[in-house]
């Protein structure tokens, strides 16, 4: 009975020597996820659509610019064949109103028109404006050659009365040289009235002849000069047309130059491309047929090598004992070789002020908390043994604020209820 009592005596103040001097870890408990630091970029599609591919899965490697979803393009690829046809088709039209107002021989065309991936488009357009402008410069030039053809044959005509007219005025002068010394000789009666009488009747004819010759001149000086103004008209009015139509084709090339350029672009928005080198994280879709709307976060790209950080959400009445400096406990249950895996870690930073964070659908909403961004110390990779860490992985986390005495943490509720018991209020 004694050694029974002195056993119960020696255990309990065993006991009670250990509770008062034995040091026990103290800390704030909360919970956390890892996070990439800094560089982790966000996949968003500037435009909604519906998804025809996903080429990633999570966890893949991938480099900037790789293709990562494709969306359906049907209607925009549509958009941007019949943009870039009337795109095409107008700048074929312009280079061959530009040679007809230059009076070129040959068009030259647009740099467009020639591009690998306009070709095939462009051909048709090219070879029609080529045929069209060889037909209406056939066109004008047969239009004017027949005017000047005519001007021409009546400036001939012309030159055969002037010589006519020439050839009658030399017999009129003979005429009336000989009729003056005849009206002397038959005044003189050296010769009868009848040969003076027809002498002047050739006069007469011959200066009737000379009024006609200069009546056709006049007539034929005239169709001459209009024939010229109808071949100059002809291609003032061509030009007046050529003018008009490449002001009009100028004015529909910008518009469409502008339309092509969002049209092009609204294709290259269909192919969502990587934008940096790394790991795809947090992939959000997988199903093709999905709709998927603008904005929205189809996956993240990390950063191969990045910095790894714990964020963890610590509630507003633990605030006062969390601090940067503080080292902490950090338990991983996410690992498929181990299923827990405690660690060492460091309190970096504490946010200055509460976070109230949006749920994402389907989510709880949180609590306001302060952010503790919590780093692993190089003694804590090393306890990670190999394994890696995935952004996202959840983690248990217990920073520790300082040590006390088991006495004091099962005293110490009772010591805080006396306390707020003994106030007056």
């Amino acid at each position: 009975m004694r050694i029974g009592i002195a056993l119960l005596v020696l255990g309990v103040g065993g006991f009670f020597l250990w509770a008062t001097t034995a040091p026990l870890d103290e800390g704030v408990p909360v919970q956390g996820s890892i996070t990439v630091e800094g560089e982790r970029k966000t996949v968003q599609p500037p435009a909604g659509g519906v998804i025809a591919k996903v080429l990633v899965k999570e966890s893949q490697d991938v480099k900037k610019g790789d293709i990562l979803i494709e969306l359906d393009d049907t209607q925009a690829r549509a958009n941007f064949e019949l943009v870039r046809k009337t795109y095409l088709a107008l700048r074929a039209t312009e280079g061959r109103l530009l040679a007809e107002q230059r009076s070129a021989a040959r068009i030259v065309f647009h740099p467009d028109l020639s591009k690998p991936d306009n070709a095939l488009f462009a051909r048709d357009f090219v070879e029609g404006q080529r045929q069209l402008f060889e037909t209406r410069r056939r066109a004008l030039e047969g239009d004017i050659g027949i005017l000047k053809e005519a001007a021409a044959g009546q400036q001939e005509a012309l030159k055969g009365m002037e010589a006519q007219l020439l050839s009658r005025q030399s017999q009129l002068a003979l005429i009336r040289e000989q009729l003056n010394g005849t009206r002397d000789m038959v005044k003189e009666g050296y010769l009868p009235r009848n040969v003076q009488l027809d002498q002047e009747r050739m006069e007469a004819d011959l200066t009737a002849v000379i009024s006609d010759l200069k009546a056709n001149i006049q007539r034929t000086e005239r169709t001459v000069s209009e024939l010229k103004l109808r071949a100059a008209q002809r291609r003032e009015e061509y030009q007046r047309e050529v003018e008009t139509q490449l002001a009009d084709v100028k004015r529909d090339v910008a518009t469409y130059a502008e339309r092509l350029v969002a049209a092009r672009e609204d294709l290259e928005r269909t192919v969502i491309r990587s934008p940096g080198d790394g790991q795809v994280v947090g992939l959000d879709v997988s199903t093709v047929g999905g709709v998927v709307s603008a904005g929205h976060t189809l996956m993240d790209i990390v950063p191969r090598g990045a910095r790894m950080v714990l964020y963890a959400r610590v509630p507003p009445q633990l605030i006062d004992s969390v601090h940067p400096g503080l080292k902490a406990d950090v338990n991983f249950h996410g690992f498929v070789s181990q299923r827990y895996v405690t660690v060492e870690g460091e309190v970096l930073s504490v946010s200055a002020d509460l976070v109230t964070e949006v749920p994402k659908p389907g989510q709880h909403a949180l609590l306001p908390h302060y952010l503790a961004r919590v780093g692993i110390t190089p003694k804590g990779m090393k306890m990670l043994a190999g394994q890696q860490l995935q952004p996202g992985m959840p983690a248990d986390v217990v920073i520790k604020t300082g040590e006390r005495t088991m006495l004091t943490y099962l005293l110490r509720p009772l010591t805080q209820r006396i306390a707020v018991s003994m106030k007056e209020y």
